[in-house]
């Protein structure tokens, strides 16, 4: 008996562990809001950085001046990973860390991207719809 009731407190506890680990990953996604238009903060060549779909990874637009990269993004804790289009090669993924400093404010470290600071830029266009 007393073995089955240490079971039932042992998977309890693995069920609160989980369902907590859940919960702050979801605040952590809902707080850095990945999805939008981040624009590089500072002097030097405009950079954007396009990121759409969900909280935790969809497809994105890197524009570094003139040129321009497309793919697939995704989180991985606190590691961005952009996956180029151009590539089938998994080893061409791009792996960078990400800091939150403020709301709408990321840290971006990696190859490339040296300790650059990204700011989301609200679009406050409201497309309108046409009278039939």
């Amino acid at each position: 008996m007393t073995m089955y009731l240490l079971l039932a407190v042992i998977v309890g506890a693995v069920v609160l562990y989980v369902r907590g680990t859940r919960a702050a990953r979801l605040r952590w996604l809902t707080q850095l809001n990945l999805p939008g238009a981040w624009h590089r903060d500072g002097a030097g060549e405009p950079r954007v950085l396009r990121l759409g779909g969900e909280l935790d990874g969809g497809r994105y637009v890197a524009q570094d001046g003139s040129s321009e990269e497309t793919g697939v993004w995704r989180l991985s804790g606190h590691t961005l990973v952009l996956h180029p289009d151009q590539s089938d090669d998994p080893e061409a993924s791009q792996q960078f860390d990400i800091r939150l400093f403020d709301t709408g404010r990321i840290g971006i470290d990696g190859p490339g991207r040296e300790r650059e600071i990204y700011v989301k830029r609200a679009n406050n266009v409201i497309e309108l719809r046409a009278r039939s």
